[in-house]
C-alpha cells in the first residue's frame, strides 16, 4: 500500500479526536453499571470474532444518552439480528469521546463525523442503512481514533491526498 499525505495540510477544516473506551457488553451498559461519559456523542456495535474487533454498526447521539438510546427498541433489534446473523461472535459496545481542536461540538459537526466515520468503516456485514454509499463533505476533515481503536483505523482523512511514489 502507498503513503499518502494530504496535498494541502494547511486547510484542514475540522479536525477531530475520537477516544473510545473499553468495550463494554451491551448488557452491561443497559444496566447502568457501565460509566456512561456524557461527552460520548458516539457509539459502535463491535464485535469480537477468533480474536479479531470488528465494527457493525456506528451511531450518534446528540441530546440523548448513549445507555438510554441503546433501550430503544430499534437498537434492540439491532443487537438482536446481530446476533442471529452471527452467533459465534461476542458483541460489545464502545462509546466515542468526540474532541474538536476547533472548540465547539454541535449536531451538525457530530453528524459529519458518523457520516465519515461509518462511509470508511463499512464492511459486508455492516448493519448500519445510512451513509454507507459516500461521504460528501464540504471542507478537508481529519479524524483521530484512539483509545480503544482495535475495530477503527487510527486517521480516517476527507480531502485531497498524494503520493510522491
Amino acid at each position: 500500500m502507498t503513503n499518502y499525505k494530504w496535498a494541502h495540510k494547511d486547510e484542514i477544516d475540522k479536525s477531530v479526536t475520537i477516544d473510545w473506551s473499553k468495550p463494554v457488553t451491551h448488557d452491561m451498559l443497559n444496566t447502568g453499571l457501565a460509566t456512561n461519559n456524557d461527552e460520548a456523542y458516539l457509539y459502535s456495535i463491535i464485535g469480537l470474532f477468533e480474536g479479531d474487533w470488528l465494527p457493525f454498526y456506528i451511531g450518534m447521539v446528540y441530546k440523548q444518552d448513549i445507555s438510554s438510546r441503546h433501550k430503544n427498541h430499534d437498537h434492540i433489534r439491532r443487537l438482536k439480528r446481530l446476533k442471529e446473523l452471527h452467533p459465534e461472535t461476542t458483541w460489545h459496545l464502545t462509546l466515542g469521546t468526540v474532541v474538536s481542536k476547533e472548540g465547539r461540538i454541535t449536531k451538525k459537526l457530530i453528524s459529519e463525523i458518523e457520516g465519515l466515520m461509518i462511509y470508511s468503516h463499512w464492511h459486508e456485514d455492516s448493519i448500519n442503512e445510512n451513509k454507507i454509499n459516500g461521504y460528501y463533505g464540504n471542507s478537508y476533515t481529519l479524524i483521530t481514533n484512539k483509545g480503544f481503536t482495535d475495530p477503527f483505523y487510527l486517521k480516517v482523512g476527507y480531502g485531497a491526498f498524494i503520493s510522491e511514489e
